[in-house]
């Protein structure tokens, strides 16, 4: 498998579907799937209650977390589009790197497996 990964030959199609759609709706989309994200809702559920204070302004504290929040995923997730934007035209000039890539990593971990003892 990993000798047929480093030997294919790639072929690069690139969908214009997703280009021709506005930044609005793919900030869209990305703000609803955030919002009812599971892992969102539990951690906002579980862990910002014991950010804070039962003592203090509980709407106030609760807002101010809520919008570092917000501003720090927007910001984080901002650098991971343009990142992957770059990564992606980097790709389409070299279409065999991620086969190449992808045996090697299959040979490698082939070399651990034989070079491991096994205890049986």
């Amino acid at each position: 498998l990993a000798i047929k990964f480093l030997g294919r030959k790639t072929k690069v199609t690139i969908d214009k579907t997703f280009s021709t759609r506005s930044a609005f709706d793919l900030f869209k989309d990305g703000f609803i799937s955030a919002l009812f994200s599971p892992g969102a809702i539990v951690f906002f559920v579980v862990m910002f209650p014991t950010f804070l204070d039962p003592n203090n302004n509980f709407i106030i504290h609760f807002t101010i977390l809520m919008t570092t929040h917000v501003f720090l995923d927007f910001f984080f997730l901002t650098i991971y589009a343009g990142v992957s934007s770059r990564i992606a035209i980097f790709l389409k000039n070299y279409p065999n790197l991620i086969s190449r890539l992808s045996g090697c990593a299959l040979l490698f971990l082939a070399y651990r497996i034989l070079s491991t003892k096994i205890n049986l």
